[in-house]
């Protein structure tokens, strides 16, 4: 009996490589030779990975899916992971068979197929899914027999449900009384609290022709801050009492529909 582990690692992929061989004594019958591999090939999500030393196919972060009916077909390229199951063997083939262990209708995670034949030195793809339905961290486990052998091998699975969230630092802004043609300037901090990027556009202002912003939309990263810098000028008396100006934001990918949080603007010159 022999086996070997193999770790790769890099920004865009994660690949474990495990194999275990159990010796037959004759060479006319069927070999039980396994070995899987666990890859994650999707490059614009780094966060997901198998986590070697845990023994965990990690998702990270992915949206929530209220919808308790998911078609695999249609899945987001963030709730598919594929483990690559390879057969060693020269001569026979090898059935493997898949399951969950919390295999309920409402269980987050699904698999492709529940039974697979491999061929001899043939790999052959199972797709694991993850659909959280709400904001928190769900864990099963991911187990694989192939028969004839009595040992099963196990992953754990991992997956955290996020929703976009911006934080605003101000609803209202009051600027300075400022004389003609000078200028005020105030800060609003965009504040991002979650594991995913957030989209943010900022609107309103066709009707506020004395106030500019230095920047109208954006990308704000995970646990991370952007500025918007907001001018009041005029080149003629005004006076602005309690106007409204927008902060639209969503996922990268507008999945979620769009929030949005109000800021209420106030200045005179």
């Amino acid at each position: 009996k022999t086996a070997y582990t193999e770790k790769v690692t890099s920004v865009n992929r994660a690949e474990v490589v495990s194999a275990g061989r159990n010796a037959t004594n004759s060479g006319t019958s069927p070999s039980t030779s396994t070995a899987t591999t666990v890859v994650n090939t999707h490059k614009l999500i780094p966060t997901q990975m198998y986590v070697y030393d845990e023994n965990t196919i990690d998702f990270g972060p992915v949206l929530t899916q209220p919808n308790k009916k998911h078609d695999l077909h249609t899945a987001l390229d963030s709730c598919k992971f594929q483990v690559n199951l390879h057969n060693p063997s020269k001569c026979f083939p090898i059935t493997i068979k898949a399951s969950l262990l919390d295999s309920s209708s409402t269980a987050t995670f699904r698999i492709s197929d529940p039974l697979i034949v491999v061929d001899p030195n043939e790999t052959r793809q199972l797709t694991v899914y993850a659909f959280p339905r709400l904001v928190q961290e769900y864990t099963d486990t991911l187990i694989l027999c192939t028969e004839g052998n009595p040992k099963a091998r196990t992953y754990r699975i991992r997956v955290k449900g996020v929703r976009p969230q911006l934080e605003i630092s101000k609803k209202t802004i009051a600027f300075e009384r400022v004389l003609l043609e000078l200028a005020d300037t105030k800060r609003l901090t965009l504040t991002n609290p979650t594991d995913i990027p957030v989209a943010f556009r900022v609107h309103g202002l066709d009707a506020l022709q004395e106030i500019h912003v230095d920047v109208m939309s954006g990308i704000v990263d995970p646990h991370s801050s952007t500025d918007v810098s907001l001018f009041f000028s005029s080149s003629k008396p005004v006076h602005l009492n309690k106007k409204m100006i927008h902060v639209e934001y969503a996922d990268i990918d507008n999945i979620f529909e769009k929030a949005i949080e109000h800021v209420q603007v106030s200045g005179e010159a």
